[in-house]
């Protein structure tokens, strides 16, 4: 009840702080009104900077309408255990600031998965060097793990037996990265639930928002 009181409270002020939707004249009413029309992944065009405008941002935030009682329930987390509560007693600046706090994780929580362009096939090829054909029976990683570079831009080449050395394919970046640079909850091979047996079985129970939530912690958002 505390939380949604909070959320309540939030919600108004969000409100307050937006720009009315009329505007009264001597003569009426003038209102307003949102026209929409639907529109189809154009993978010539980037979404991006469309996506992360501030005007955009904004509406998306407004439209999410953060509810801190549904943010903070209790969620499937797969292995993970539930923790035990905690009941603290608090000045009233002190509940002020743990109520500024949460604010702060349920907005990072609440964080859209980014509209960005969908990934290219790569097959780069480097060199072929026939001479090292049949040295080894399998191939080769080589791994740049800098720190500080971003897994998309992150050097990663293959050594194929036949000698030719080529950019390494999405799949084997992602198992690469994953590798030296693990990321809580993702694994290296995806879970079988995104396979279509049990896939179909978990929508068939309505587990929407657990494959949701599985999905943006797996998967890069392209």
């Amino acid at each position: 009840a505390v939380l949604r009181h909070i959320s309540r409270i939030i919600l108004i002020n969000n409100f307050k702080s937006e720009r009315r939707l009329h505007v009264n004249y001597p003569c009426g009413t003038c209102l307003r009104f949102l026209n929409y029309s639907a529109m189809e992944y154009d993978e010539s065009k980037n979404p991006a900077p469309l996506f992360f405008d501030q005007t955009v941002q904004s509406l998306l935030k407004s439209l999410t309408r953060i509810d801190l009682a549904k943010v903070f329930r209790k969620r499937k987390l797969g292995g993970y255990k539930l923790e035990d509560p905690q009941y603290k007693f608090m000045t009233d600046e002190e509940l002020q600031t743990s109520i500024k706090d949460a604010q702060e994780r349920a907005n990072k929580m609440l964080q859209i998965p980014p509209a960005v362009p969908k990934r290219t096939t790569t097959n780069r090829m480097f060199s072929s060097d026939p001479a090292l054909e049949g040295l080894e029976t399998c191939r080769m990683v080589f791994t740049d793990i800098t720190f500080g570079i971003k897994n998309n831009e992150r050097v990663i080449v293959v050594r194929e037996p036949d000698g030719t050395l080529q950019e390494a394919d999405w799949e084997l970046r992602d198992r690469m990265n994953q590798l030296y640079f693990p990321r809580k909850g993702r694994h290296i091979t995806p879970p079988r639930m995104f396979e279509d047996g049990y896939l179909k079985k978990l929508l068939d129970r309505h587990e929407y928002e657990f494959i949701l939530d599985r999905a943006c912690i797996q998967f890069e958002p392209d």
